[in-house]
């Protein structure tokens, strides 16, 4: 299948700020170091990748490409977004990067992972790892914290429910003008939109082994500063300042009984005043990866 040229992404040239690429030609003039990875290919017009740089968060990662959106439905035929992401076939869509429309939801882990697989080479569902490196980046920046500054106030919760941290929006949204909160800052610039709240995000708990990997499937339910687990180490769930919990809004730890990793929390779980939503939040207690109306995904791009 054909797809248009590169027309619309970020690429870091630089620490700060990014440059906007106006097509692919523009691709030759770039300095590529082990920080910075070509740009993913085959991106369609109005879609917007982020790249995270090599150890971002100190996850000990190489650089990756990673939708600024959550996964968005594009029926191919005729290059337009399903509007509401509900009933969408998986023959007929593209999962795209943009910023109209809402989060292609109601598509089971394995469909997830496959629409990630099948923008080509390189191509896949985020991993765990993956999510802690921008969690645990974001953690870092003054911006994302309530009080302005790292670890004053809270972690913002984006669309959760209406806690101090997030704000109560509709179930889920996307498009533009949205709540301030709705985004969180990289220490590159760069802007990521609803890792926390909104709709849950599946992930793959592996990201060397392909086609989908489950999670543990053993450990209690608990405060992320207070989760013990022989089969988890802290760089699995935990923030790298070690000692935040939901007061920070930073998230929660769901246990483990079923294995299938989501990430985030969605726009109802920090309503309560534990502010359970969270870009920390973990929830490996489902046992089958089943199509639901509050989850979805994003895709990430290494080079091949």
């Amino acid at each position: 299948m054909k797809h248009m040229p590169i027309l619309f992404i970020f690429f870091l040239i630089s620490c700060n700020p990014t440059a906007n690429l106006k097509n692919s030609s523009d691709l030759g003039s770039i300095l590529v170091t082990s920080n910075y990875i070509t740009p993913p290919p085959n991106i369609l017009n109005g879609e917007e990748w982020i790249l995270i740089p090599k150890n971002a968060g100190s996850m000990g990662l190489d650089a990756f490409w990673v939708m600024k959106y959550e996964a968005k439905a594009l029926l191919e035929a005729s290059s337009v977004l399903d509007a509401d992401g509900l009933g969408v076939s998986n023959m007929t869509h593209r999962a795209v990067s943009m910023e109209d429309a809402l989060p292609w939801r109601n598509i089971g882990t394995f469909d997830a992972a496959l629409e990630c697989e099948s923008l080509g080479d390189g191509f896949r569902l985020i991993s765990n790892s993956e999510w802690m490196a921008i969690a645990r980046d974001v953690e870092g920046v003054d911006a994302n914290w309530t009080g302005g500054t790292v670890g004053v106030g809270c972690l913002v919760g984006g669309n959760s429910g209406g806690t101090t941290c997030g704000y109560d929006g509709a179930n889920p949204e996307g498009g533009a003008g949205r709540n301030p909160r709705a985004k969180h800052v990289l220490s590159t610039g760069d802007e990521v939109f609803d890792l926390s709240g909104n709709v849950w995000e599946f992930n793959d708990w592996d990201d060397l082994t392909p086609g989908f990997q489950a999670g543990p499937t053993t450990c209690a339910a608990g405060s992320l500063n207070s989760v013990f687990c022989v089969e988890l180490s802290d760089s699995d769930f935990n923030t790298l300042n070690g000692n935040y919990d939901q007061s920070k809004g930073v998230g929660y730890f769901y246990g483990s009984s079923g294995g299938v990793p989501m990430r985030g929390g969605d726009m109802s779980h920090g309503s309560s005043a534990w502010n359970n939503s969270g870009i920390f939040t973990l929830h490996l207690g489902n046992t089958a990866p089943s199509p639901r109306t509050n989850v979805g995904f994003r895709c990430v791009y290494k080079k091949p």
